[in-house]
């Protein structure tokens, strides 16, 4: 079951993961907005300390392609700046995908996830 609260432009979701016998919190994201032409870009993508797991994140296009995927990313940590496979041109790009891979804190075993759509303002 998916819980989800509503927080400004930040949405998280309540995951229940049957493997911790707990919840996930996955934060989402209406919109992220990105400098056109530049493929590193800012952004505050992080997993709450109160998770008992692992993220690997990944920022995907409409079409498929890949834009981004993380390393695993622990508790209380966060990603402030990434590196595109590409630079955008200007233009709004909506049903962009942030996938999350959940896994246990020793990297073995994969948890329950989520994909949460978003528009990618490209500016």
């Amino acid at each position: 079951m998916i819980k989800i609260f509503r927080l400004c432009a930040l949405i998280v979701f309540l995951v229940a993961s049957p493997a911790l016998c707990e919840n996930i919190i996955i934060p989402g994201y209406r919109l992220l907005t990105f400098s056109a032409n530049k493929r590193v870009q800012d952004v505050r993508f992080y997993n709450p300390p109160e998770n008992n797991c692992s993220f690997k994140l990944s920022l995907v296009m409409p079409d498929g392609v890949s834009l981004w995927t993380s390393d695993l990313l622990e508790p209380g940590n966060i990603f402030v700046k990434i590196m595109l496979s590409k630079s955008l041109t200007r233009g709004v790009y909506q049903d962009c995908i942030l996938k999350y891979e959940c896994y246990s804190l020793d990297g073995l075993r994969e948890l329950n996830g989520a994909e949460i759509k978003l528009t990618l303002d490209v500016k």
